[in-house]
């Protein structure tokens, strides 16, 4: 996350996000460059995340399903630009993750069980994905359509549901994380929601994955898919 008003603007967005998708909450990561004592780094990246959800909390937002956690300087940014690398190190980074004391459904990404509606899905599921500027967590107005049409048949196919697979780019300059991706899928979920498709309907995919797509090594990995989980029982 960005310093200053700017990287809280996007905190904030999260955060209003995250109101309307039940069963996650947002971990809230800090991060040291590796120059020191690891212990020392542990205890300034705890210091970030803590700083951060403290001033997301003074600007109004309701932090209760933040999670302030240090994660030392063992996850590199791998971020290169006109700064030394230490600069990019230090930073905080939002992870989505599930809420285990609310959680209804649990599933692998693989988990796929036979079916007449499922087995029909699936090609349109293939077919089905988001592709994304460079950095940008906003879905193109064109490729909703797409993803309404898809959302609608998976809701008329009982004991279904869709989940939302964020991918980022993982190339040298892109400035993209797996956070990235994992809000790109939020994004993506909190749009169906108010379009009205039904929360427990649609879940997030995590984590988010920098996926080629088979086959077409080509085209951008920053975008979202889409894979259909069968219910047991």
């Amino acid at each position: 996350m960005a310093g200053g008003n700017a990287g809280l603007s996007q905190a904030r967005l999260i955060g209003q996000v995250l109101r309307d998708c039940p069963g996650y909450k947002i971990q809230v990561e800090g991060h040291s460059d590796p120059s020191g004592d690891p212990a020392i780094n542990l205890r300034l990246s705890q210091q970030r995340a803590d700083s951060v959800v403290a001033r997301l909390t003074a600007s109004g937002l309701d932090t209760d399903r933040f999670i302030a956690k240090g994660m030392g300087d063992g996850f590199p940014s791998n971020v290169s630009g006109t700064e030394a690398d230490a600069y990019y190190d230090r930073r905080v980074e939002f992870s989505v993750i599930e809420d285990t004391d609310n959680s209804q459904f649990a599933a692998t990404p693989n988990q796929w069980q036979s079916g007449n509606c499922a087995a029909e899905l699936q090609s349109v599921l293939e077919q089905t994905k988001v592709f994304y500027a460079p950095g940008s967590i906003t879905a193109p107005t064109a490729d909703l359509a797409s993803v309404f049409d898809l959302a609608s048949d998976v809701s008329n196919c009982a004991g279904v549901r869709l989940r939302v697979v964020g991918h980022h780019a993982d190339n040298a300059g892109s400035r993209e994380t797996s956070a990235t991706g994992r809000l790109r899928a939020l994004a993506i979920m909190n749009t169906l929601v108010n379009a009205g498709f039904r929360v427990e309907q649609v879940l997030i995919g995590s984590p988010s994955w920098s996926q080629s797509i088979p086959g077409q090594p080509g085209l951008p990995n920053s975008r979202v898919d889409f894979q259909l989980v069968v219910e047991e029982g």
